[in-house]
């Protein structure tokens, strides 16, 4: 059964220096309706960590970092996780968008 914890200010910094910087290959997907992307990655040095969070507006946001039996949500990162996110979002949406009319 996973433990689901809102992350404190002290998890929520660890999550932006250990987890964010290692987020490897971001899958991405779209929804036209709401307007809504889904990205998810695993991240960690040993990839043994996962998240996942929306983009609406330009804007993560619901960030959810699940390391073992733990998930921890983050429903509006700020300021230097928040930076992470974002510059990891724009490549990926952007990349998506060159490809996704295949």
């Amino acid at each position: 059964m996973l433990n689901v914890v809102t992350a404190t200010p002290e998890q929520t910094e660890k999550i932006a220096k250990k987890y964010t910087p290692t987020i490897g290959t971001v899958k991405c997907s779209y929804d036209n309706e709401d307007n809504i992307y889904f990205l998810s990655g695993k991240c960690g040095l040993l990839k043994n960590a996962s998240a996942s969070w929306q983009v609406r507006s330009g804007r993560p946001m619901f960030l959810e970092v699940t390391k073992g039996g733990t998930r921890y949500d983050i429903p509006y990162p700020e300021v230097n996780l928040f930076a992470s996110l974002k510059k990891i979002s724009d490549k990926t949406i952007d990349d998506w968008k060159a490809g996704s009319e295949l």
